[in-house]
């Protein structure tokens, strides 16, 4: 993420905080995943601590979802469409120089059942919110204000723009599911979020006549597309290979792997998670693999507690920078009176 703060500097653009373990986050990545899962309803929360090591303030980010699945078919129960409703909050920190950025969010999905039997469902989502920016100017230091000695203890030149702004933000989605036999489903989706275009420069209303001053700084669409199966292999043991690809204005990332879900031997409602995924990016240094991702999670009832660790690639291979992250997720899914009929599990 970058912002433009002096003249001189050249424009940088935007991009969308991201999760490894993103299906833990089915909102952020495409408003038609709201309501599939087996249950009527379900909250979660993500936090990511990235750079721990190299940074003295590390970039955290925070998400905190729910949504609730409600039947189109009322009491006959002869429709088994489904329509969602969802929230998010996300809260994204650049601690280096107090950069945040929040954003809340109301989601609608429904869900087309394409046959009596529940195995087929074509789904539509929308996403609207708001999304606000600021920075504490405090925290950073320009040249002007070096003392030529200890430190930037003098005052600076800079004439700062106001350091905070909100904008409205919009996002839809599509996602088919089939499931042709008992035990093994499949499903693809593809989203599209940021479609206002909007100038995320905190020098966009400045009025100063400056023609090396960049004002527009544009929060480009992020296209997002999900695919991905779930597999019964026996009866403990099941896996859940998915593949994920970004890309907003010059970022591309692609993330792939899988998660094998193992049933604890005498206890049916006891489940260990486990895999490995790979990040693939394509940036300002071009494509490669960026990060070899390892997750593990204790599933309970309808509680999934999870954790995963980035390692940056390069560590291994090369520089010994610390640029590694945490997360850590905590997901509940459950019934409420309406959960005769089920969305298809993703």
């Amino acid at each position: 993420m970058c912002i433009h703060l002096t003249i001189g500097v050249k424009l940088c653009h935007a991009q969308d905080p991201h999760f490894s373990q993103f299906f833990t986050a089915p909102l952020m990545i495409n408003p038609a995943l709201a309501g599939t899962y087996e249950g009527t309803f379900r909250a979660s929360a993500i936090y990511r601590d990235q750079w721990l090591t190299a940074l003295d303030a590390p970039i955290s980010t925070t998400l905190v979802s729910g949504d609730v699945v409600f039947d189109v078919g009322g009491e006959t129960k002869r429709v088994p469409d489904k329509f969602v409703a969802g929230l998010s909050f996300y809260s994204d920190q650049v601690g280096v120089f107090d950069l945040n950025t929040n954003q809340i969010s109301l989601y609608t999905a429904f869900h087309k059942a394409l046959d009596q039997r529940k195995r087929h469902y074509i789904g539509g989502g929308m996403q609207v919110g708001m999304m606000q920016r600021n920075i504490n100017y405090e925290d950073l230091t320009f040249e002007d204000m070096f003392n030529a000695q200890n430190g930037y203890t003098n005052p600076t030149i800079e004439v700062l723009p106001a350091n905070n702004f909100g904008h409205f933000d919009f996002g839809l989605g599509l996602n088919y599911s089939i499931s042709p036999e008992k035990g093994n489903r499949y499903f693809i989706g593809v989203a599209a979020h940021h479609l206002t275009g909007t100038n995320v420069s905190f020098y966009r209303s400045d009025d100063r006549p400056d023609d090396n001053l960049e004002k527009v700084n544009t929060l480009h669409t992020r296209l997002t597309v999900t695919a991905g199966t779930s597999i019964e292999m026996s009866n403990y043991v099941r896996v859940e290979p998915r593949a994920l690809y970004m890309n907003q204005g010059p970022h591309t990332e692609v993330n792939v792997g899988t998660n094998v879900r193992w049933r604890v031997p005498s206890a049916d409602d006891k489940y260990l998670h486990f895999g490995p995924w790979i990040r693939a990016t394509d940036n300002v240094m071009g494509w490669g693999a960026q990060s070899l991702i390892m997750s593990a999670a204790y599933e309970k009832g309808g509680f999934i507690l999870g954790v995963s660790y980035d390692h940056n690639l390069r560590d291994i291979v090369t520089d010994r920078l610390g640029l590694n992250a945490l997360e850590v997720s905590i997901t509940f899914i459950g019934n409420h009176d309406n959960d005769n009929d089920i969305c298809p599990k993703f």
